[in-house]
C-alpha cells in the first residue's frame, strides 16, 4: 500500500474574519490542485466534539503521496503567499 501523509492544520480566525478565511482556503485549494501529489484538499470550522483544542476554530488538511511532495508544497512560493 502506497505511504498517504495527511498534513493537519488547526488555526484561529479573528472574529469576522469568516471572508478572508474563505478566500484563503480558495486560493490554498489552488495551490493543492497544481501540486503533484497533493489531493484531497478539504477545509472548515473545528467541530471539537471532545473540547480538545477549542482555541483553534478552523483547520484544513491536505493528502500528500510523499515527504518530497509535501515538502514542495512548503516550499512553494504560491502557498508561502497564502
Amino acid at each position: 500500500m502506497p505511504k498517504t501523509i495527511l498534513h493537519c492544520v488547526f488555526l484561529r480566525t479573528k472574529d469576522g474574519s469568516e471572508v478572508l478565511f474563505d478566500d484563503a482556503m480558495d486560493d490554498l485549494s489552488a495551490v493543492v490542485a497544481r501540486m503533484e501529489g497533493a489531493s484531497d484538499f478539504s477545509f472548515g470550522p473545528n467541530a471539537d466534539f471532545e473540547k480538545s483544542t477549542p482555541e483553534h476554530s478552523h483547520g484544513f488538511i491536505i493528502r500528500f503521496t510523499s515527504e518530497a511532495a509535501l515538502q514542495a508544497y512548503a516550499e512553494d512560493p504560491e502557498h508561502q503567499a497564502v
